[in-house]
C-alpha cells in the first residue's frame, strides 16, 4: 500500500513540475512579446530621427511595408 501511496506522489509531483515549466514558458513568451513591442513602439514614435530612421529602415529591409 505504502508503495501505490509513493508513486501516486510521485505522479503528482511530475505533473506539479510540467504544470510550473508550461506556466513559466508562458510568462517568458508573454514578457518577451511585450518588451519587443514597447521598445519598437517607443522608436517608431521617437523624437530622435536616428533611431526612427533605423527602425524605418530595418522594417523596409525585413519586408515589412510601414506606409
Amino acid at each position: 500500500m505504502e508503495e501505490m501511496t509513493d508513486q501516486l506522489a510521485i505522479a503528482e509531483a511530475k505533473q506539479s513540475r510540467t504544470l510550473s515549466r508550461s506556466i513559466a514558458r508562458g510568462l517568458v513568451a508573454a514578457f518577451a512579446i511585450v518588451l519587443g513591442l514597447s521598445i519598437v513602439y517607443s522608436v517608431g514614435f521617437s523624437a530622435n530621427d536616428f533611431l526612427h530612421g533605423a527602425v524605418h529602415d530595418v522594417r523596409h529591409t525585413s519586408g515589412f511595408p510601414c506606409h
